[in-house]
């Protein structure tokens, strides 16, 4: 079934790690409870330890040969599992190449890796072992001709030292055919991860058209990332999450159509979005995930506290502008109650008709915070304003001539405001 992310992530169109894993893990435990299975309580305990590891990433470990569920299987992938989600790749060896085929055979990306290294390492060590075998050669031809010239004893002997030098060389060139061996498999090996850099393979588009039904989705793994991939008319897409189309809402989903990433973007819809008016930076957000979540935890606080006020469990006194706020959202609410999907409210000249109920009492929390800070504006321009007017006075008592000149008289808001400040306090005679 489909997932919801909690209201304060939609509100605030930001998702922390921690909400996607609580997310991931409410959902571990659901399927847990629908198949009462030891296996499935075994799955459970290791995948709720796992999912917070899973920001981190998780190392997959494809075969070639095996097709799009062609993968090894560790204890990281028991999440798919028990989460009830296909993990496929399409990496695959097209089985007419019968050269690369008898190299890569069932191994996984690692052990082909070890392959290349081990055929590096070898081609490392054929120099020394043929120019062993050249003097050995050398060595051995010089006692054959030497044996052929002696008799008795003398060529007994050396005749059995030729057979040991005779030895060592079939030893030395059997030694240096397997490292040639491996160096030949080693170039094979490189040729085709060279050649399938981009980790997608003609071969491995067509399986994966074989293997997606229409409409159905599954995690694709690819460039060491995943993706969400889905078929729509016989078309392969994957779901756009690349940071720098963000704030592109008319981008949701890419064709896969192409190993080499040249691709289309479409909409929502699977079409293609219609070209922009003008060329300008889109809106959203600019600035650092965690700066992101920050502002959302503070946009969040104040959306509790106006929900709070309006329903009047807030202060009791409240300026004009925090009471016309309630007053319209307490208007837009009976009236949305009573069917009028077309309700509108008027706050300081927004409209904030029309929209959904999340967007509607986001709006209202931002007036309310503007109107806050408002507030606080015009208190500290009073506060500065008194201040200044107090310390003139101090300066003009300062530079009197003598105790009876007569000093200039604060003005009645000034000393209104002065005595207000000092009834709090405590009097010292």
């Amino acid at each position: 079934g489909a997932l919801a992310l909690p209201p304060e992530c939609q509100r605030n169109a930001v998702a922390s790690t921690e909400d996607v894993v609580n997310l991931l893990a409410n959902r571990a435990i659901t399927r847990s409870n629908d198949n009462r299975k030891k296996e499935y309580e075994y799955h459970l305990n290791e995948v709720l330890s796992m999912l917070p590891s899973l920001q981190h990433g998780m190392d997959v470990n494809p075969k070639f040969t095996e097709g799009v569920l062609g993968i090894e299987f560790t204890t990281n992938l028991g999440a798919f599992d028990l989460l009830g989600v296909q993990l496929v790749h399409g990496w695959l060896l097209d089985p007419q190449d019968i050269e690369t085929c008898s190299v890569v055979n069932t191994k996984t990306y690692n052990q082909l890796v070890e392959t290349v290294i081990a055929g590096n390492e070898a081609k490392a060590l054929i120099e020394p072992i043929e120019e062993q075998i050249r003097d050995k050669q050398k060595e051995l031809d010089t006692y054959l001709e030497r044996g052929s010239c002696s008799g008795g004893k003398q060529q007994d002997e050396m005749q059995a030292e030729s057979n040991d030098l005779h030895e060592e060389v079939i030893n030395l060139r059997e030694k240096m055919n397997e490292l040639s061996s491996l160096q030949v498999q080693s170039e094979v090996a490189n040729t085709f991860l060279s050649a399938t850099a981009h980790q997608l393979t003609y071969h491995g588009l067509e399986q994966l058209h074989k293997h997606l039904g229409d409409g159905e989705m599954c995690v694709f793994f690819r460039n060491n990332h995943f993706a969400t991939l889905t078929k729509h008319l016989g078309i392969l897409y994957l779901l756009v999450t690349d940071l720098g189309y963000a704030n592109v809402p008319e981008i949701v989903w890419e064709k896969l159509d192409e190993v080499d990433g040249n691709t289309e973007y479409l909409n929502e819809l699977f079409q293609k979005p219609p070209p922009r008016a003008e060329l300008k930076p889109a809106a959203g957000p600019t600035i650092a995930p965690e700066l992101l979540l920050a502002q959302r935890s503070q946009a969040e606080s104040d959306y509790q506290l106006a929900l709070a006020m309006s329903k009047g469990t807030g202060p009791q006194q409240m300026d004009d502008n925090e009471g016309k706020m309630i007053d319209a959202a307490k208007a837009l609410s009976l009236q949305s109650y009573h069917g009028d999907k077309n309700a509108t409210a008027q706050v300081d000249n927004q409209q904030l008709g029309g929209l959904s109920p999340i967007d509607r009492d986001r709006e209202l929390a931002l007036e309310y915070q503007r109107a806050q800070q408002q507030a606080q504006q015009q208190s500290d321009h009073d506060s500065e304003q008194l201040a200044r007017q107090l310390q003139e006075l101090e300066y003009a008592r300062q530079r009197a001539p003598n105790n009876n000149e007569r000093f200039p008289t604060a003005p009645a808001s000034v000393r209104r405001s002065a005595a207000k400040k000092r009834e709090p306090g405590c009097i010292v005679s």
